[in-house]
């Protein structure tokens, strides 16, 4: 039986390609054995044929090519329809063929490829895989080995999207918020390392990373609190051996509930007290992410939010 072949235009983590030549993109795919297909990759520069002129190239998009031999009947039937049973699992089909490839594609990039310092990126999601777009105008397409291309676009159920973090209102600039910027240059006010680094960390939750936010916040707290848990025990009288001797027996659970109560005041304990609930929280997932007890997928979002907004009131009040 003839072989079906499905391709599709993809997002790819940016890579950059060296004296590659045109024909070197047509002529080199990378070829992978998936669970239900085989799958290739064709790297795509994205410019036009000739037009090329450096030799070094960013490439921020490839071909994905799925062959099935021979192809399932019922895959072949729902690539005919736009909606119904059939049609929902040839869907499925070639979106769990597209994740296994650009999973497999990323590990081989990151460990042969030596590609350390590749963007962490996502497959697209069910919905947007077969979606056009301003920026992916190519479709989902099949063919039945040398046979005309013929375009498969499901009708896909989806629910409310999450709005891309690029577009959210605290990401846009409105006029008033760039006039502030100019003023806040004026003022020249200083900004904490420890403050900066906090909110690049939050980003890293907003593009859905909360494994990674949630550890690299925790330990940013810790080394901030230990700094002034050490700088309130010199001013109390405490002698430099005897820090030196309990300072890295201080966890972290009893520098938030302990260290640091005891060394505000009860009106700013009072002022603070919700936004150092909010850090010990993030304290308990980071615990339970380092002891296995969660893995990604059931950390929740809000508490670990949350914690990094409450330490970043915590660095501007501790800092002042």
């Amino acid at each position: 039986m003839p072989d079906l072949i499905v391709r599709k235009l993809v997002s790819i983590p940016m890579v950059g390609t060296w004296k590659w030549a045109d024909e070197d993109y047509r002529a080199n795919p990378l070829s992978f054995t998936l669970p239900r297909s085989k799958g290739r990759i064709f790297l795509d520069p994205g410019t036009p044929i000739g037009s090329r002129f450096r030799e070094r190239e960013p490439v921020l998009h490839a071909v994905m090519e799925f062959t099935f031999s021979p192809p399932p009947e019922r895959l072949l039937r729902g690539l005919r329809l736009r909606s119904g049973m059939l049609a929902k699992e040839a869907a499925e089909t070639i979106y769990r063929c597209y994740v296994a490839l650009y999973n497999e594609f990323e590990t081989v990039l990151r460990t042969a490829g030596q590609m350390r310092n590749m963007p962490v990126e996502e497959p697209e999601s069910l919905a947007t895989f077969f979606e056009k777009s301003r920026i992916m105008t190519e479709m989902v397409s099949w063919r039945i080995d040398g046979g005309p291309e013929t375009v498969f676009e499901p009708r896909i159920e989806t629910h409310r999207r999450r709005l891309n973090p690029l577009f959210k209102s605290e990401q846009i600039l409105t006029l008033a918020k760039w006039k502030n910027l100019q003023k806040t240059i004026d003022q020249k006010q200083d900004t904490a390392p420890e403050y900066l680094e906090l909110l690049r960390i939050r980003s890293k939750l907003e593009w859905h990373q909360e494994k990674i936010a949630a550890i690299e916040a925790a330990v940013l707290v810790e080394a901030l609190l230990r700094k002034y848990a050490i700088e309130t025990l010199k001013k109390s009288g405490m002698s430099a051996n005897r820090i030196k001797t309990v300072k890295d027996e201080i966890t972290l659970n009893a520098l938030i509930n302990i260290v640091l109560p005891l060394s505000l005041s009860t009106t700013r304990r009072s002022r603070l007290d919700a936004h150092v609930g909010a850090v010990d929280a993030l304290r308990r997932v980071r615990n339970d992410i380092v002891h296995g007890n969660i893995n990604e997928t059931q950390i929740d979002h809000a508490v670990v939010r949350d914690g990094i907004d409450g330490a970043l009131v915590l660095i501007e009040e501790l800092l002042k």
